[in-house]
């Protein structure tokens, strides 16, 4: 295949996808800035999972009814703006891993302590009577 039949192709690419030229490179140069990480996800094996749950999103975005007065297209994308904040506790995990036992220490610890000062006041005025 010679060089010259290559940017054709990828205009037939680009129209059997629905994006112009311009489009095209707006991705592309949004991709620059990232390329590390989209090297890095593009190679990871799990990737099929994520693209089959991100085409599950979206078509229940797609079907999903639109709000009363909300503008048409006014959420671009598939909502990965719920994903934040999990990953950024997944994150703070991965940093520190004693954070879950102390977590779930407190968290058990907090009312057991509470318990115990309550019943042991309680238990001081029913021993005054």
């Amino acid at each position: 295949m010679s060089p010259m039949t290559r940017p054709m192709e990828f205009r037939a690419n680009l129209e059997a996808l629905e994006l112009s030229w311009e489009e095209a490179q707006g991705f592309l140069g949004k991709l620059d800035q990232y390329w590390d990480i989209a090297k890095s996800v593009l190679e990871d094996p799990a990737l099929p999972q994520v693209v089959d749950r991100a085409k599950k999103l979206q078509a229940i975005a797609k079907s999903a009814p639109k709000a009363a007065g909300a503008p048409e297209g006014s959420r671009p994308g598939i909502g990965l703006g719920a994903a934040i904040r999990p990953l950024d506790l997944f994150i703070l995990y991965r940093q520190k891993p004693w954070i879950l036992p102390v977590g779930i220490g407190a968290v058990l610890a907090v009312p057991a302590l509470l318990g115990y000062f309550v019943g042991r006041r309680r238990g001081r005025k029913a021993c005054a009577r």
